[in-house]
């Protein structure tokens, strides 16, 4: 996962989204600026259980294969849900 050209455009909505291959839906959470955005994505590759798929999306509506969504609003709950492998 890349996020380069994330850090030297100004996206102003970019979501990063966990989906469980054997589910469902996916859950996601607005990233809220570049630290977020660069280091993200790096702890939840380490934290990611066999199974799981975690993208970066610009625009959530493009992307159904990962429909429905259920947004988390903190990050935190967000990366204990990913570990944990509790996605809906």
């Amino acid at each position: 996962m890349t996020v380069e050209k994330y850090l030297d455009t100004n996206i102003p909505v970019l979501y990063i989204v966990a989906k469980s291959f054997n589910e469902k839906g996916s859950i996601y959470y607005r990233l809220k600026n570049r630290l977020e955005i660069r280091s993200v994505p790096e702890v939840l590759e380490l934290l990611r259980p066999d199974g799981m798929q975690i993208v970066l999306l610009d625009n959530k509506e493009m992307y159904e294969e990962y429909a429905p969504y259920k947004e988390v609003k903190e990050l935190r709950e967000f990366i204990n849900l990913v570990g944990n492998t509790k996605l809906n």
